[in-house]
């Protein structure tokens, strides 16, 4: 229901000239392009070992990090001095195109199965 409000308001605040229509399907579409993915940090990746200082990935490949999965507990909008490490999990938002980079940067290939569902397979 809260979707619904903002896409109104969003629709009311772009003014008269504007096609509602295709704003409200553009709303969609960039609601349908963001995703949210869980990725483990392998040994020996890009990430290991790096800090999100160092990384950068709210530039390339475009995630923001929402947090990192760390034994039993979570650390929350982890940045600056954080430093990844081996069975760190990594869950980002990010745009759809750019999750197959975060996966390589974290030692993993995104591969397609046959149900058509993505799955992590160790890069080579």
């Amino acid at each position: 229901m809260a979707e619904i409000h903002l896409e109104f308001w969003v629709l009311a605040a772009a003014g008269a000239g504007l096609d509602q229509t295709t704003l409200r399907g553009l709303l969609h579409l960039a609601e349908a392009a963001e995703v949210v993915v869980r990725f483990p940090v392998a040994g020996g990746s890009a990430v290991d070992g790096s800090t999100f200082k160092d990384l950068q990935l709210n530039i390339e490949p475009g995630f923001t990090v929402l947090a990192v999965r760390r034994g039993g507990g979570y650390l929350c909008r982890p940045r600056g001095q954080v430093r990844l490490s081996v069975g760190d999990e990594v869950i980002a938002s990010g745009p759809d195109e750019g999750q197959a980079l975060l996966a390589a940067l974290c030692g993993w290939e995104l591969v397609e199965d046959d149900e058509g569902d993505d799955e992590l397979v160790p890069a080579s």
